[in-house]
């Protein structure tokens, strides 16, 4: 894929989100500022490591300066590499753990110390990072005589809608007191009967005990639609 495609409907988009991001962030933080319990996390122990202390030597040292830079020129090497090297995700990892190491170093951390702040930061991304990973749930509907598939319709509003609904779902569930375990239970419930009544996807490569491909991956035990074969 060349390195500007569709950058026209790329830049479209961009702008869009700012704009609508930035509105939503600006309201949000006034509603916040005015009626601190109406905050998403208010009450959580999370919500302290968000209370600033303004009344410090605000300063730059050194050491910030030497962490900016070390910032800076790791992220153009990284720019660099992606463009002209043909980097990829395992060259990404090795340029931000290598530039983490060095920040903390540089800014007087101990070995020990580097990787207790490692840990820490590193906990509030892995979740996500595993959802996105592994949250690839798609549905098997094929509807209507021209054999409509649900999935593509979705995907052409939002790659991976499913996995963030469901998460979003989770976390209000959460919020509103449902322990961890009731939710991996109801997840458990939800995919066992989506997988009976043929909602979710199978695997695509699953063959029968003649090693014919099984349409939409399996054969669900309630079949109340006609999942289209493939064309030879």
């Amino acid at each position: 894929v060349p390195l500007f495609s569709g950058i026209g409907y790329r830049a479209f988009i961009l702008v869009v989100l700012l704009i609508t991001d930035t509105i939503y962030i600006s309201w949000y933080a006034i509603r916040v500022k005015k009626h601190p319990e109406k905050s998403i996390i208010y009450g959580e122990p999370e919500d302290d490591e968000f209370i600033v202390d303004n009344t410090g030597d605000d300063t730059m040292t050194r050491r910030q300066a030497a962490v900016l830079v070390i910032l800076f020129a790791s992220f153009a090497l990284l720019i660099y590499g992606l463009m002209c090297w043909g980097w990829y995700f395992e060259e990404m990892a090795a340029v931000f753990l290598t530039m983490g190491v060095a920040c903390g170093f540089v800014n007087g951390f101990g070995p020990n110390k580097v990787a207790s702040v490692f840990g820490q930061g590193a906990k509030g991304i892995v979740v996500g990072a595993l959802i996105a990973n592994y949250g690839s749930t798609t549905l098997r509907l094929v509807i209507g005589e021209t054999q409509i598939n649900i999935q593509s319709l979705l995907d052409g509003v939002l790659p991976k809608l499913i996995p963030l609904l469901i998460t979003l779902g989770i976390y209000a569930l959460i919020k509103k007191g449902w322990t961890p375990v009731r939710c991996i239970v109801l997840i458990l419930v939800v995919g066992i009967l989506g997988c009976a009544f043929g909602i979710w996807s199978g695997n695509s490569q699953a063959m029968d005990a003649d090693g014919n491909t099984l349409p939409g991956g399996y054969t669900p035990l309630v079949e109340w639609y006609q999942y289209p074969t493939p064309e030879e």
